[in-house]
């Protein structure tokens, strides 16, 4: 089992293949980012890297059971602040296009993975916090 800071997880090396398909699910993006130059592809790739990853690879070994009442208790804020990121993610992409500043990637891609892992570990908080105490 993998370890996230002081939080104990359930994701394991062997979904890999979890990784492929958000992997494979951003090809496609990349390339119409890299033909044109506008503005939505480059919004539409940064809100699939910021998405896919939390919910697509990270959070689903973490999840309470879904017929639990604890999946909705956990859900709901963990929704709500990822609508929170991804409205900050809109607002900083769209205030760089009209500034027509443009921002080195891997500059921009850290501040994604970094926004992917705070988010990541904030939203295991708040699924230990919701969750029944065991043992």
């Amino acid at each position: 089992m993998g370890y996230s800071t002081a939080y104990k997880t359930k994701y394991d090396k062997r979904d890999n293949l979890l990784f492929v398909v958000v992997v494979c699910g951003a090809l496609p993006l990349i390339g119409w980012r890299l033909y044109t130059n506008a503005v939505g592809p480059d919004l539409i790739l940064k809100i699939y890297l910021v998405t896919a990853p939390l919910f697509g690879m990270l959070l689903p070994a973490d999840y309470p059971p879904r017929r639990s009442a604890y999946f909705w208790k956990a859900m709901a804020p963990i929704i709500l602040k990822h609508s929170v990121v991804l409205l900050v993610v809109v607002k900083l992409t769209l205030y760089f296009a009209y500034a027509q500043v443009k921002l080195p990637v891997r500059m921009v891609l850290g501040f994604i993975a970094a926004a992917v892992f705070v988010e990541y570990f904030v939203s295991l908080r708040i699924i230990r916090v919701v969750s029944p105490k065991q043992g």
